[in-house]
């Protein structure tokens, strides 16, 4: 992402390619190659992927033990202008299903 002199929010989609659990974080890449690092907060929350007429499953307790590398997310957040670079914190992840090979909206 190029040079940013404002906040904004958006949503990225991607793999999960590693997690730093020291800075609670992880790296997201996207389908068209380009990398994220995603930072959690204490008011991050998380629950798994729904079909129509499915009920709200939260993860938010396990949402750390499940970025595992290969998982594809959604993460929607906050970009923060912080010098020639950004930070995206994670407000809201959507995971696709309750593992790293399932896919939810399959069934």
């Amino acid at each position: 992402m190029d040079h940013l002199t404002f906040t904004l929010s958006d949503m990225i989609a991607g793999y999960v390619t590693s997690r730093d659990a020291a800075t609670d974080s992880f790296s997201l890449k996207t389908t068209d190659g380009r990398q994220f690092t995603v930072f959690l907060t204490s008011t991050t929350y998380a629950e798994l992927i729904r079909n129509l007429g499915e009920p709200y499953h939260d993860a938010t307790g396990q949402m750390r033990e499940m970025l595992a590398p290969g998982r594809y997310l959604f993460a929607y957040g906050i970009f923060y202008p912080q010098g020639e670079h950004h930070k995206f914190e994670a407000k809201h992840l959507v995971f696709c299903g309750a593992t790293e090979t399932e896919y939810r909206f399959e069934k």
